[in-house]
């Protein structure tokens, strides 16, 4: 029952909203001193069916407060679903796949992926996996080393759902949230208390997707408004702004890794260009045509290997020369009919044989999806493949930041069934490693700050929590 405080968080959550429905700085206050009161009071090993009796106590008093429908039409979220909801992706995906048809060569089959065993995740016991580990990480576990200690700080300044969340790359303590509202919070979350710097407003539909520079210094949006904006975060203005097509709509974006002048944008029509940011015009043989909506784009590190996901399931991979500023050697790298490729992240990571590259995928229905990047060519080989809840949503994951033999090769991702999921890539079994329990809707993106202390996570109720890991 270590995560006994998460589960009894989420509770107060649920029924936050109906508190003071007009007084968002109470609600916010109101959680973090919940969070607080619960980490300062954990029971011994002993007491831990006391807590157990706390929770059941709260539900029925919380019910009884505020009404009984209100559980009632929220039971997806409730304690028990959660509990069931990988064992259910799992099932869901088991039918899914049955039915997933064959391939042309060179593109990677569903079931080519190592399916993992996620066994129900529980600190109270270790596996053998989890001692060496332990002996590598200093004498903690992952499961440890990834334990959290409660809620940082929770923002709720957006009106409608937080699309977004992203720690700055090379900044612990710069976050920026995107939502539906149509507007872009850059966030200070250190030192306490964490306060909002800009609230910056231009666009005048909802944001997509947004990213940031290496630099730190500007922030690239992508809007159902047919217009990219690209930001200046040391003043916190617009510097400029990228009309399309009326009705395009832009619905991702991400900067070149060594070159902030070229950003490449995806739109609702499968079209992927890349711009140059001091003209604010396209490049000329920079276009990808995808087979459906273009969703989501990323760079490898170095910028010659670019990724874009559509919505009828396929990843494109593109070969990008800077120097002559083309696109060349487009493949389709992988398919999956059934569903929607809805994030895309790469990481490289040193083994060793030298620098390998990964990429990170959650796809419709049910799928966190992890490939080996193979050279020069971007195709891909079946790594790793997880069960997440994700049954229409646009949800997107990560890796964690740190990457090393002592602290694993781990991602994080976001989940429909209102929790955030950590999990070991090299591990066999009990991959899980933590469950994070707080939201009260849909969440919908996750990002560690450059250190790990934190993380933050965002909802589809407009919720942001920054979880603070245990430093202990």
């Amino acid at each position: 029952m270590s995560n006994t405080w998460q589960v009894l968080l989420a509770l107060d959550a649920r029924y936050n909203v109906y508190r003071t429905p007009n007084n968002f700085q109470f609600k916010t206050l109101y959680i973090r001193r919940r969070s607080q009161l619960l980490r300062d009071n954990r029971p011994t090993e002993n007491d831990v069916n006391i807590r157990k009796h706390y929770l059941k106590l709260r539900s029925i008093l919380l019910a009884s407060k505020y009404g009984a429908i209100l559980l009632d039409n929220r039971s997806n979220g409730s304690h028990a679903s959660r509990i069931n909801s990988i064992s259910e992706s799992a099932d869901s995906f088991v039918d899914w796949t049955r039915k997933n048809i064959a391939l042309p060569i060179n593109q990677i089959l569903i079931d080519d992926i190592p399916e993992t065993n996620n066994i129900p995740f529980s600190t109270s016991t270790l596996s053998n996996v989890s001692t060496t580990s332990r002996a590598l990480a200093m004498g903690r576990s992952l499961e440890e080393t990834y334990a959290f200690s409660g809620v940082h700080h929770i923002f709720d300044h957006h009106k409608g759902s937080v699309t977004r969340v992203q720690f700055a790359p090379n900044d612990r303590s710069l976050l920026a949230t995107c939502g539906r509202d149509g507007i872009l919070a850059i966030c200070q979350v250190l030192p306490t208390p964490a306060t909002i710097i800009y609230r910056l407003k231009g666009h005048t539909a909802e944001i997509n997707d947004m990213q940031w520079s290496a630099t730190n210094d500007l922030l690239v949006t992508a809007s159902s408004d047919a217009s990219i904006r690209i930001w200046q975060i040391s003043k916190g203005k617009c510097m400029r702004v990228i009309e399309s097509t009326p009705g395009v709509e832009n619905l991702c974006c991400c900067f070149h890794p060594s070159n902030n002048n070229f950003i490449a944008v995806g739109n609702n029509r499968g079209i992927l260009q890349i711009f140059n940011v001091s003209t604010g015009k396209p490049l000329k043989n920079c276009v990808i045509k995808c087979y459906g909506r273009s969703m989501c784009v990323t760079f490898d590190e170095t910028g010659s290997i670019l990724w874009t996901g559509d919505d009828r399931g396929n990843i494109f991979a593109t070969l990008f020369d800077m120097t002559t500023g083309k696109l060349h050697s487009c493949k389709r790298v992988f398919s999956n009919s059934n569903g929607s490729v809805t994030s895309l992240s790469f990481r490289f990571r040193s083994t060793r044989d030298g620098r390998e590259g990964f990429l990170l995928a959650n796809v419709i229905p049910n799928l966190l999806l992890v490939f080996k990047v193979l050279p020069n060519n971007g195709k891909l080989s079946a790594r790793k493949r997880f069960s997440i809840r994700q049954k229409s949503l646009t949800i997107h994951s990560s890796f964690c930041p740190i990457i090393s033999p002592r602290q694993g090769f781990c991602v994080v991702s976001a989940s429909e069934d209102m929790c955030v999921y950590l999990y070991d890539v090299d591990r066999e079994i009990r991959t899980l490693i933590n469950k994070l329990q707080g939201h009260c809707s849909a969440v919908f993106d996750v990002s560690f700050n450059a250190d790990e202390s934190l993380l933050a996570s965002c909802d589809q109720q407009g919720l942001v929590i920054v979880w603070q890991r245990d430093s202990r």
